[in-house]
């Protein structure tokens, strides 16, 4: 082989191995290996119905309907439960996050709110913690 052929061969294999460190790092980046996926579940108490990964459209039927549901995630024991009292068109929540039992300090009036809260603890957002007052319970 000529020299010039061996350099251009050497640069090509250089070049590929440099691609693709930069391609695994970008990988690495994005998706850290320590993420786990949860998966979500509408429950209705009572009848037992269940709603794998529910919709924003699942859950707001399910708080306009006005029965006592809860949606759980594939972490064992985590959920988050709206139970209606009687002839009320109030909702308390109570539930589980790792190793902290919440509950609200009063009832939540308003539906949009309550969609809200449902719809982010869905989606695996801290932020249904910041949307009404929480005491923490004994679990």
């Amino acid at each position: 082989m000529k020299t010039q052929h061996i350099i251009s061969l050497t640069l090509l294999v250089g070049c590929c191995a440099i691609s693709a460190q930069t391609t695994n790092a970008l990988i690495n980046t994005n998706t850290p290996s320590h993420i786990k996926t949860k998966s979500y579940t509408l429950v209705y108490e009572y009848s037992k119905i269940t709603i794998p990964n529910p919709t924003e459209a699942d859950i707001r039927a399910a708080v306009t309907s006005y029965k006592d549901f809860q949606i759980n995630t594939s972490e064992v024991d985590d959920f988050l439960r709206i139970t209606v009292p009687p002839s009320e068109h109030t909702f308390i929540f109570d539930g589980r996050d790792g190793n902290v039992g919440y509950m609200t300090k009063k009832d939540v009036v308003s539906t949009e709110v309550a969609v809200k809260i449902m719809t982010a603890y869905r989606n695996g957002s801290a932020d249904w913690k910041k949307m009404v007052d929480w005491e923490q319970v004994k679990l």
